[in-house]
């Protein structure tokens, strides 16, 4: 399946090898939202680069660690 972000319009393929095409963020522009998300909640904009100092009610964490290549 093609993936259009819908931000930036950068373009990638998944999965099947299908002609679908669906919407999404890509790996960028959802570090982004997430960073800016944790700032205007009081966090520390720490996604995807704080791997070592992460705690464990954060809400963020699995993806984070997922997206950091520390998970999988």
């Amino acid at each position: 399946m093609d993936y259009v972000c819908i931000k930036c319009r950068k373009t990638w393929r998944r999965g099947d090898e299908s002609s679908h095409r669906s919407g999404a963020l890509c790996d960028e522009c959802t570090i982004e939202y997430v960073r800016d998300k944790q700032i205007k909640e009081g966090n520390r904009d720490c996604f995807g680069r704080a791997v070592d100092h992460c705690t464990e009610d954060c809400k963020w964490k699995r993806y984070c660690l997922t997206i950091s290549g520390v998970a999988t």
